[in-house]
């Protein structure tokens, strides 16, 4: 099966390298998380997806065809959504309005359709339909701009940050039941998260990010692991891998 997202030794940065020997592949109804320390690139690889930072040498694949350094309007008719950490909605515009730009893409007659959607996923959007994006609660704005991504239908999602800010409940409700049940409706999902645990909990594959590089690669179980063997396990939900020197040549 060819995957959803192949992303083939890359690495990836600005003007400078910012993180190498990234390679990982994500299939259909797959959540696949990357975490790692603040500054190590995980929000990077995903930017570079986006073809919004510099691939410096590999390759990004999507369902075989490479689209390394392509830009977001391609993708996004190629199906990949995006919901960036920093401005993923616009804050001026009412929630209607918002849920309109996402679907851009759309025939007009569809609009309509898509924003019933995206009202029968988030009810509460409902009541604040012509509530300017600004005036949303945390949790609130990260429902929008998720509905914002999904008015397209997207096969890939690429989720950067989607907890940040968030009240520990509302975080933990959108990993363990959001996430799974886009999941279960054959998006592939990729989500950088510092919440580390909560996300590796949820995640089918992840991979680790640190130095620079990524370091380890494959289940999440087996990344969880690696992060419980090294002591990083805390009672929070918030695990900050920090600069911990972690083994993975075993």
């Amino acid at each position: 099966m060819t995957p959803r997202l192949q992303v083939a030794d890359l690495t990836a940065g600005y003007r400078e390298p910012i993180v190498s020997g990234v390679d990982f592949s994500v299939n259909d109804g797959e959540v696949f998380a990357i975490v790692g320390a603040n500054g190590a690139g995980k929000s990077t690889i995903l930017k570079t997806v986006m073809g919004q930072a510099r691939a410096h040498s590999g390759k990004v694949f999507l369902e075989g065809e490479n689209v390394t350094s392509r830009r977001g309007d391609f993708l996004s008719r190629k199906g990949v959504g995006y919901v960036p950490q920093l401005h993923d909605v616009f804050p001026g515009l009412s929630v209607l309005e918002n849920l309109k730009m996402g679907g851009y893409l759309l025939e007009r007659s569809q609009v309509p359709v898509y924003i019933e959607r995206a009202f029968a996923r988030f009810p509460q959007l409902y009541s604040k339909r012509h509530t300017a994006a600004q005036k949303l609660s945390g949790g609130e704005r990260k429902q929008l701009a998720l509905s914002r991504a999904l008015m397209v239908e997207p096969k890939l999602l690429l989720l950067d940050e989607p907890t940040s800010n968030l009240a520990p409940k509302l975080a933990q409700e959108l990993l363990r039941e959001q996430l799974p049940q886009l999941a279960s409706e054959g998006l592939a999902i990729v989500v950088v998260e510092q919440r580390v645990e909560a996300v590796l909990v949820v995640a089918d594959q992840a991979c680790l990010v640190g130095s620079g590089r990524m370091l380890r690669v494959g289940t999440a179980e087996a990344i969880l692991d690696v992060v419980r063997t090294n002591g990083l396990l805390a009672a929070s939900a918030a695990v900050n891998l920090g600069d911990t020197s972690i083994d993975v040549s075993s």
